[in-house]
């Protein structure tokens, strides 16, 4: 016993009943360690164990309980639960004052959930073992923030930058969350996508797709079934990939009809099984034109080279009965004058 009261001892204070209470002033233990089998109550000011602590219940009523120890460890007996409940209205506070690390690092050995967060019993937030994140309130929708910065559960997704529009949904298609905006790759506005579907929402789907290098570019149409190039620039259909192509409007039935609107129409090959074709200007045949049934007519035609009738008769040449015979002469319908 010192001459102020205090008690000091050589070994280990043991109490094996009873437990140990501690009322008032400091309890410091510089070496070894308090063990308990009881209850042990500290009841003081400040608590300063500089080794271990080890007690079958402990109750702390004191403002502040201080390991310096190098190494500081809490552990449970085995299988045991850690709980640290606040009296009253208090809470559970970490503060952590070392540089470049987490405020709380969780460290899971075991199988179950690293972190879950609860209320009355019932799961509202879950860390799993691989990373999943599992949120009971936000089920079968798209999470969005308000303008306060709160998570809700909402229908779209029209956040900032990083956010998906998108949606996967039953059935392998993928369709956006707000299937009325207007679709743009490749740049942010229409002027500048290389790739742009709009007119969504009026029901007047245009697509465009635009070359950065030649500024040419094509253009669907579906409000009024039309496909173009972009700039004048041609309009070429097919190439050395492509198969015959086949042009049938009404499948080539009755009142069928094929307009080419353009001051000259250049064909490459030979035009066939045409019914009837019209033309409002001249037609140059450099390959030659065959007339072969008895109803094909031409109305009037300019003769630049030679008319070969193939055996067959030319007949009502101006006025009728003005006919070349089988034989190669020649009756005329009218008188015969030389202008020269």
């Amino acid at each position: 016993f010192s001459a102020t009261g205090g008690l000091t001892l050589a070994d280990n204070l043991t109490v094996t009943a009873g437990g140990v209470t501690i009322t008032s002033g400091a309890l410091a233990v510089n070496s070894d360690s308090i063990t308990s089998d009881g209850s042990l109550i500290i009841n003081a000011t400040t608590t300063d164990i500089q080794d271990a602590l080890t007690a079958d219940s402990l109750t702390l009523d004191t403002s502040s309980l201080t390991f310096s120890g190098v190494a500081t460890d809490i552990i449970t007996g085995a299988n045991e639960v850690l709980t640290v409940t606040p009296n009253g209205t208090g809470n559970v506070l970490i503060n952590p004052s070392a540089g470049g690390q987490a405020a709380l690092i969780v460290n899971k050995t075991g199988n179950n959930d690293i972190f879950t967060a609860s209320a009355s019993g019932v799961n509202r937030f879950s860390i799993q073992t691989d990373g999943k994140l599992l949120a009971s309130f936000y089920t079968t929708c798209t999470l969005k923030t308000d303008s306060n910065g709160l998570v809700t559960c909402g229908t779209d997704n029209t956040g900032g930058a990083g956010t998906s529009p998108f949606e996967q949904v039953s059935g392998g298609v993928i369709v956006p969350n707000n299937s009325t905006v207007d679709f743009l790759l490749g740049g942010q506005a229409t002027s500048s996508a290389r790739f742009g579907l709009t007119g969504i929402a009026a029901g007047t789907p245009i697509a465009t797709l635009s070359a950065s290098t030649n500024n040419n570019g094509l253009v669907l149409s579906a409000s009024d079934a039309r496909v173009q190039s972009l700039r004048n620039n041609a309009l070429t259909l097919g190439g050395d990939t492509t198969g015959n192509i086949s042009i049938s409007p009404l499948n080539g039935g009755a009142g069928s009809l094929l307009t080419v609107n353009a001051l000259t129409t250049n064909f490459g090959g030979a035009i066939t099984g045409v019914t009837t074709l019209t033309a409002s200007g001249a037609i140059a045949a450099n390959g030659g034109i065959t007339f072969d049934a008895a109803t094909d007519t031409l109305s009037a035609f300019t003769l630049s080279g030679t008319l070969d009738a193939n055996a067959n008769l030319i007949q009502n040449i101006g006025n009728a009965g003005t006919d070349f015979s089988a034989t190669g002469g020649l009756t005329l319908a009218d008188n015969l004058t030389v202008t020269a």
